[in-house]
């Protein structure tokens, strides 16, 4: 049996501007993903039959069951097969029009689109192909080029650290930090954000735009005028397509393995989408996909405060740079220990006591605690004690 899937709420209104009247004519419409003529049908049958209204019949001001007719106007309704760009259009409407509502019958007939339709169809369909291809191409692009934070933000310019291996010197060499540094800090997401732009401006708009204008693109839908008449109102049930840019950060001599070996790396990653107008790409940091370690993803740890894993001394340092305030308890006895002190942040500056001293020899681990600004807790996590 041929699998399918369809939008369940895509409607599509196609403004064709006719060349001899000055009407718009409305053309609804649903999307399917890899569907055949029948199974197309079968979704205009369920989502486009004409919207009916009833009235009261026998002088009677009020409908009842008995009582009532009722009334359809026909209309254009189209399946847009997303995956192969295929459209089906339909004549839909009902017979035995005055009739009851239930003897009302549905009629679906395959039909043509006028000239204008097939137009803009063709330009939606390539519209959403390019803007994907686009962001694609740069997403790739800045995955080579994302640099990894070891520095401090100061000494940090376009040229440095393009390399994906952390060095061996203190906590440079932790892989952890690093990642929370790139996810964590602000900087990163801003500076990714610039080179992303960047590439964007120096493409035209016309090659990912087509000939649409007025552009809105979000996740409830694509809505667009297009130049020299007609235009496109594009609902749907899913957010807009992204692409993830991810880094992995290697441990040193870990940038290659063999390949009988199981290694998961480190990595950040950041999810690239559109903004409204198709103008600007949006950078928000993908923490499901982030891998702090190899078994700790970034949103179990800034979202699940249940973890009884441990981090180095680099990392917890790396979460007091760029969390609010933290604090430790030593383990002594079963019920968690008492609290060795509380780093807040001072104004203008970042916390920075106790910290765990990542030269140090002991193994005494603490239970740290990570607070927002509003006091509650964020981030339950162990580490070396301070």
């Amino acid at each position: 049996m041929k699998k399918i899937s369809f939008i369940s709420t895509f409607c599509i209104l196609v403004f064709a501007q006719l060349s001899t009247a000055s009407a718009t004519t409305f053309i609804k419409g649903y999307a399917c993903d890899n569907c055949s003529l029948q199974q197309a049908e079968n979704i205009a049958r369920t989502r486009g039959a004409p919207l009916v209204n009833c009235v009261p019949t026998g002088n009677n001001d009020v409908i009842s069951i008995d009582e009532h007719a009722c009334y359809s106007s026909p209309q254009k309704f189209i399946i847009f097969d997303l995956a192969t760009n295929t459209t089906y259009p339909f004549q839909m409407s009902h017979s035995n029009q005055g009739s009851s509502n239930w003897d009302l019958i549905l009629n679906s007939n395959p039909t043509t689109l006028t000239n204008l339709e097939h137009e803009i169809s063709q330009d939606f369909f390539d519209v959403l192909e390019i803007q994907e291809q686009t962001l694609q191409a740069i997403a790739m692009s800045e995955e080579e080029n994302l640099q990894l934070a070891f520095t401090p933000l100061s000494a940090f310019s376009a040229s440095t650290f393009n390399t994906t291996t952390t060095s061996a010197e203190n906590c440079e060499s932790d892989t952890a930090a690093t990642v929370i540094r790139m996810t964590l800090n602000p900087i990163f997401k801003t500076q990714l954000s610039h080179a992303v732009n960047n590439q964007l401006r120096q493409r035209s708009t016309t090659y990912y735009k087509k000939d649409f204008e007025d552009i809105r693109f979000n996740q409830f839908g694509f809505q667009a005028n297009r130049a020299g008449g007609g235009g496109l109102s594009v609902g749907w049930d899913y957010e807009k397509k992204s692409k993830l840019v991810s880094k992995y950060v290697f441990e040193p001599g870990h940038h290659l393995r063999p390949s009988d070996q199981t290694y998961y790396p480190a990595r950040a990653a950041f999810k690239l989408s559109w903004n409204d107008s198709l103008d600007l790409i949006s950078v928000e940091v993908e923490k499901e996909f982030t891998r702090v370690t190899s078994n700790l993803s970034l949103q179990d740890l800034l979202e699940d405060s249940t973890f009884s894993l441990s981090l180095s001394a680099c990392a917890i340092i790396a979460l007091q740079d760029n969390l609010h305030s933290s604090e430790a308890y030593a383990p002594t006895g079963a019920g968690g220990g008492s609290s060795i002190g509380i780093a807040d942040v001072p104004t203008g500056g970042n916390p920075n006591f106790p910290r765990p001293d990542p030269l140090s020899q002991s193994q005494e681990l603490c239970k740290w605690h990570f607070y927002d600004k509003q006091g509650n807790l964020t981030v339950t996590i162990m580490g070396p004690c301070p």
